[in-house]
């Protein structure tokens, strides 16, 4: 355990002049000339100082976030697409590891399926096909909800407007816990 840092020494019995003690150790020392005096010593700039830094942490990691959803929630237009073909790719993770007979066995950790699919969807009638990655298992002819940049009509996103939505208020609510945290410290 870390030592604390002693700010002041006052006699016994006067530390009315203290106004908060919860943050505060009082130890009873004598000192060389056998008179008792207390040792106080705080804690509190080392909370503060964790707490604030998980909070810009926190804000660095979750502005991207959050910027990008309310770009493509507010620039990107939506509109449906028709799937014209799809191509399923499988990503599997593997480790690898060594027994003691020294064979090598791997083991699957995690497999991923993506879809690449050709998408084609009207722009001011004029027909764009574009290949997107998508995650959920589509069928040829199914219309999917899809949302593109109306300066650049191949850049294209997947991500439902819901889903949007629902990121940029969990965020808000995130920041807006940490500003009470941050208040209330």
């Amino acid at each position: 355990m870390k030592e604390r840092k002693t700010l002041f020494k006052i006699k016994q019995n006067d530390t009315n002049m203290i106004e908060d003690k919860s943050d505060l150790k009082i130890s009873s020392k004598k000192s060389i000339e056998d008179k008792p005096t207390l040792t106080i010593s705080a804690k509190r700039p080392v909370i503060l100082f964790i707490v604030y830094t998980f909070i810009v942490f926190a804000l660095l990691k979750t502005f991207p976030l959050f910027k990008e959803n309310y770009y493509y929630l507010t620039k990107f237009k939506q509109t449906e697409a028709t799937v014209l073909s799809i191509k399923e790719t499988v990503t599997r993770t593997y480790k690898y590891s060594k027994s003691y007979k020294r064979t090598e066995k791997e083991y699957v950790i995690r497999t991923e399926k993506e879809y690449k699919i050709e998408v084609e969807f009207l722009v001011d009638g004029k027909k764009i096909k574009k290949e997107i990655i998508y995650s959920r298992h589509p069928t040829v002819g199914e219309k999917i909800e899809i949302r593109y940049n109306p300066q650049n009509p191949y850049e294209v996103t997947t991500i439902p407007t819901i889903a949007s939505q629902l990121i940029i208020l969990m965020i808000l609510c995130f920041w807006l816990i940490l500003a009470v945290i941050a208040i209330s410290i």
